[in-house]
C-alpha cells in the first residue's frame, strides 16, 4: 500500500513538474497604456494592399483546404476555414474592407466563422513583448463572441473573452517572456454569428541589431568534429570583450563551446587586427556548423550584456 502510495506522489510531482510555467501576462482596454508600456511602437494598418480578398488567396472559388495567408513587418495572419459544399464553395481568405470607423487603417477579416483557436491567428517572426489591436465584431445576431488565445514564448496558454465587441474595441496583452501566436474566436457559434475584423494594430518597433565586424581565423573542417575560432572585433565605440555575452552567440548554427559544471565559454582576448585594441575570440562547435553549398560568408549573431542583439558577417573557407 505504501509503494502504491510513494508511486501516485512521484506520477502527481512529475506531472506537475513537467506542465509549462505560467509567466505573468497583462491585459490592456486602452490603447495609450499599452503605447506607454511597449516604448517605442510601430502601427500596422494594411493601407498599403488594396481592398478585397488579398490576391494570394485568389481565385477565392472552388474550395480548397490550403490556410490563406498574409505576411507583413514580421506579422503572419492565417485563416483555415473555407465553406466547402455550402453553395458558396469558398476556399479560406483573408478579407481588407475600408472603413471611416478605423481609417486610416483597413479592417481585416477570414470571411467566415470562426469557432476555434485554429480557424483565424496571428504569429510572429520573433516572440513579441506585446501586441494591441482594434476588434470589431459581427452586426448579425446573436452577436459574435469574441475570445483571445495568448500563447507565450513557453507554450503557456491564455484565453481571454472580450465580449461582442459590437462597437470598435480595444484589445491588448504584454508578456515577460514574449508573445509568439494570438488566435481569435467565438467558441458558441452557431456558424451564423458574423466575423471577426481587427486593425489598427500596434506592436514595439523592432530593435535593430548592432553591426559588428568580425573575422573567422581559421578554415572549418566539417569533418573533424573539433572547434572553430571567431573573433568580434572592438572598436572606439564597442569594447567586444566586455560587452558581449558569449552565451548568446552563434554562427551557422553552432554555439560557443562551453566546459565545467558553470557552462564557461571558451573565449579569450586578443588584438586580432593589430590596432592596439582587445578583441573577443570565441571557439564554436563545428559539429554544429552548416551552411548552404557554395556560401561564401557565415553571419554571426548574439546579444551584448544589456540585451542588444548584435549581428556581423564574415568570409569562411570551407574544406
Amino acid at each position: 500500500m505504501k509503494v502504491s502510495s510513494y508511486l501516485l506522489l512521484a506520477v502527481i510531482i512529475l506531472f506537475i513538474w513537467a506542465m509549462p510555467a505560467h509567466a505573468a501576462i497583462t491585459t490592456f482596454n486602452n490603447r495609450s497604456s499599452l503605447e506607454g508600456v511597449l516604448g517605442p511602437h510601430e502601427a500596422i494598418t494594411f493601407e498599403e494592399f488594396p481592398d478585397g480578398p488579398i490576391a494570394s488567396c485568389t481565385p477565392v472559388h472552388p474550395f480548397i483546404p490550403d490556410p490563406c495567408v498574409l505576411t507583413t513587418e514580421g506579422i503572419t495572419f492565417t485563416s483555415t476555414v473555407g465553406e466547402p459544399g455550402s453553395g458558396i464553395n469558398q476556399r479560406p481568405i483573408l478579407v481588407l474592407e475600408s472603413s471611416f470607423v478605423v481609417a486610416p487603417s483597413k479592417l481585416l477579416n477570414p470571411a467566415a466563422d470562426d469557432t476555434s483557436a485554429e480557424s483565424f491567428f496571428l504569429t510572429f517572426s520573433h516572440p513579441l513583448q506585446g501586441i494591441g489591436l482594434d476588434i470589431l465584431g459581427g452586426t448579425s445576431f446573436p452577436p459574435t463572441v469574441i475570445f483571445v488565445k495568448v500563447t507565450e514564448a513557453n507554450g503557456s496558454v491564455t484565453e481571454i473573452p472580450i465580449g461582442n465587441a459590437l462597437s470598435l474595441t480595444f484589445f491588448g496583452v504584454t508578456s515577460d517572456i514574449g508573445i509568439t501566436k494570438l488566435s481569435l474566436f467565438d467558441p458558441i457559434s452557431d456558424g451564423s454569428s458574423g466575423l471577426i475584423n481587427i486593425s489598427n494594430i500596434v506592436v514595439p518597433t523592432p530593435t535593430v541589431p548592432l553591426t559588428v565586424s568580425i573575422d573567422i581565423l581559421k578554415s572549418i573542417n566539417l569533418k573533424s568534429h573539433g572547434v572553430f575560432p571567431v573573433a568580434i572585433l572592438s572598436s572606439s565605440s564597442f569594447d567586444a570583450p566586455t560587452q558581449i555575452n558569449p552565451n548568446t552567440l552563434t554562427i551557422g548554427g553552432a554555439t560557443v563551446k562551453t566546459t565545467g559544471k558553470k557552462d564557461k565559454a571558451h573565449c579569450q582576448t586578443d588584438d586580432v587586427d593589430g590596432d592596439g585594441l582587445l578583441d573577443l575570440v570565441c571557439e564554436f562547435s563545428t559539429d554544429q556548423f552548416s551552411i548552404q553549398p557554395g556560401a561564401s560568408t557565415a553571419v554571426l549573431e548574439g546579444e551584448t550584456f544589456d540585451g542588444t542583439p548584435i549581428s556581423g558577417a564574415g568570409s569562411v573557407n570551407i574544406h
